[in-house]
């Protein structure tokens, strides 16, 4: 666990340096290069899925099309066809997913080091040390959302359909991304649009997803679970939740409520956090659709940030920075070490460095 805590440190010795000489990219470009590191060189004990992937890389041998997830496929065929060995492979994977967090959080948020101290302690940098595919698969969405906030959409396609056929999961994000799209319409049409679309979780999300779970979920996570069985008695809270959320977020997006003063991305950060708590419900009902909240956890954390920034008054501000920092430390500290991830002793590819 020591390696965290350093890298950890050593940003925030970043920070101050760039702060003493007025510039902007140090912090910036310093935790690409940590991250990458950390990330591209970790053992293949460093993640639960880390030694399963090196297993799957070192016996590939062709691109199976027949499969829906064969992006994944086609990105080990062309590490394969340049000669690269599993970590040089993984060390390429893993600076394509430094930048891509690095950039969404440099890009919309307002605080670069506390987005970096969330993202460790309760983001999706553990889970960027296991799951390859599905860290593929949130960097890609992430990079849509960025092409939809360009409006150029149909480049946001094209990246949603390569993190389907990396990670099939990745379709949960089709209909937020839909509303955002429509949302930029100058229109009552978005109104309507937005109406309808909302109440399509509200009468179809559980039962789809209980006729169609192995499309979220890999096969081997299904073992065992009776999944209709797991359906048999859904709780109204979930309905209730549902309901209580989207009235938020008519509140925010439809009627602009002059208390709201935050600008439109936020109220489209809200958006997507009202989707991921509502992954998070989701697993209380199935543990494992809980997963689909990492699609939006980007979004939570930079909600988090802007939210707090946006606080006028400096004492209250600064209490919510204190209680966020104990309270995500501790998130840290108590869940690593007991992850099933199993990233809490850190080894170098070398293997002579153990913390």
């Amino acid at each position: 666990m020591l390696v965290y805590y350093l890298f950890f440190v050593i940003l925030v010795i970043v920070f101050f340096i760039e702060k003493k000489i007025d510039s902007r990219r140090i912090l910036y470009s310093m935790s690409i290069i940590l991250f990458s590191v950390l990330l591209g060189f970790r053992d293949s004990t460093v993640g639960n899925d880390t030694s399963r992937y090196l297993d799957i890389y070192n016996s590939f041998e062709y691109i199976d099309f027949n499969k829906s997830e064969y992006g994944y496929d086609i990105l080990q065929y062309i590490g394969k066809s340049i000669g690269l060995e599993f970590y040089s492979y993984n060390l390429v994977l893993s600076i394509f997913i430094s930048i891509s967090f690095l950039f969404f959080f440099n890009k919309y948020s307002t605080n670069l080091l506390l987005c970096i101290f969330l993202h460790i302690t309760i983001g999706l940098f553990a889970m960027s040390m296991s799951g390859i595919r599905q860290t593929l698969a949130v960097c890609l969405g992430m990079l849509a959302f960025d092409l939809i906030n360009e409006k150029r959409n149909i480049l946001a396609m094209l990246l949603l359909y390569m993190a389907f056929t990396i990670h099939n999961s990745s379709i949960i994000v089709c209909l937020p991304y839909l509303l955002f799209v429509l949302s930029r319409k100058k229109t009552k049409l978005k109104y309507i649009s937005y109406l309808l679309l909302s109440l399509i979780p509200f009468f179809f999300l559980l039962p789809l997803l209980v006729r169609n779970v192995d499309l979220f979920l890999p096969q081997r996570y299904l073992n065992g679970i009776d999944v209709y069985k797991e359906f048999n008695s859904i709780s109204p809270m979930l309905i209730i939740s549902w309901g209580v959320l989207l009235l938020l977020s008519y509140c925010l997006v439809l009627f602009k409520i002059s208390v709201v003063k935050y600008n439109y991305l936020i109220q489209i950060f809200f958006i997507l956090s009202i989707f991921h708590c509502y992954m998070m419900l989701l697993g209380l009902e199935m543990v494992h659709l809980s997963r689909l909240s990492y699609y939006f956890r980007p979004y939570l954390i930079v909600l988090i940030v802007l939210v707090i920034d946006k606080i006028p008054n400096l004492s209250f501000r600064l209490v919510t920075y204190s209680i966020l920092f104990i309270l995500s430390l501790y998130q840290f500290v108590v869940y690593i070490p007991n992850s099933a991830l199993k990233i809490d002793k850190y080894l170098f590819i070398s293997e002579s460095f153990l913390f």
